[in-house]
């Protein structure tokens, strides 16, 4: 065990310690080290665990600090791909407002709404690649941001949650904001683990059940950093998103046990 990686194969888990890659989930046993963490620690748990597997959770003012960390080094790949997210978002905002205003009928109007989810989740799933690649200490790769891969499913999914949002407003609101609440790192489990859309949505749900405190104040101070980047506009919009969207790879990581890059 070491504070920092000695050598190829050193992992990082959960306590933020590195460990010998004999030590690796799933590595074959050479025997325990003395001082060493116990069998099958850093082993991710089944979805829906309690964060650290004794209800732990992750401490929000680590989650920022990584966010904030990762910005830095990541600087330049981060600000453009959270740019295109909020261009496309825009544009697409702006044309919805004119041609909702010049389409008469509901049918046209449930159409276009219906685009503007797949076009919403494209870029969406872009961003969530984006944040991965961050966490897992690898460079941004722009081919894999942009591929077709998970995207049938991911827009699939995408249609299901607000479908399930936008019910549960109509029935007294609260349903609907605790449904978008459980389902806040389903995109996650799709992307990364190549689920069905609604075998992520489950697994958002079983998580975010289990570490309710620990979400529940993240979601909160990450909506204070949006809106007060909001307010800012452009420069501070472009430093609170990215932190948010790294925060949440990296709180989806550590809630299922599962190592982060230093």
């Amino acid at each position: 065990m070491s504070d920092t990686s000695q050598g190829p194969g050193w992992w990082q888990a959960s306590d933020g310690k590195w460990y010998p890659p004999e030590q690796a989930p799933g590595a074959t046993p050479t025997g325990q080290p003395a001082g060493g963490p116990p069998p099958g620690y850093g082993t991710p748990p089944a979805y829906g665990a309690p964060a650290g597997g004794g209800g732990g959770g992750v401490a929000v003012g680590d989650i920022v600090g990584y966010g904030w960390k990762k910005f830095q080094e990541y600087l330049g790949q981060i600000i453009v791909a959270v740019l295109i997210y909020v261009g496309v978002i825009a544009v697409f905002s702006i044309l919805g407002n004119i041609i909702s205003s010049s389409i008469d009928s509901i049918i046209g109007s449930l159409l276009f709404s219906f685009v503007q989810i797949l076009v919403s989740s494209a870029i969406s799933i872009v961003l969530i690649r984006a944040v991965l690649m961050v966490v897992d200490g690898k460079q941004i790769d722009t081919a894999a941001l942009f591929s077709a891969d998970n995207l049938g499913p991911y827009i699939i999914g995408a249609i299901l949650v607000s479908l399930g949002t936008l019910v549960g407003l109509i029935l007294c609101v609260i349903p609907g904001i605790i449904f978008a609440f459980l389902t806040y790192l389903w995109g996650f489990f799709l992307v990364d683990k190549n689920m069905e859309p609604v075998d992520a949505i489950k697994a958002s749900i079983d998580l975010v059940k289990n570490n309710v405190g620990t979400v529940l104040v993240w979601a909160i101070v990450a909506a204070i950093l949006s809106f007060v980047g909001f307010i800012l506009f452009c420069v501070g919009y472009l430093v609170a998103a990215p932190v948010v969207f790294i925060g949440n790879a990296y709180l989806y990581r550590r809630l299922n046990n599962e190592p982060v890059a230093p």
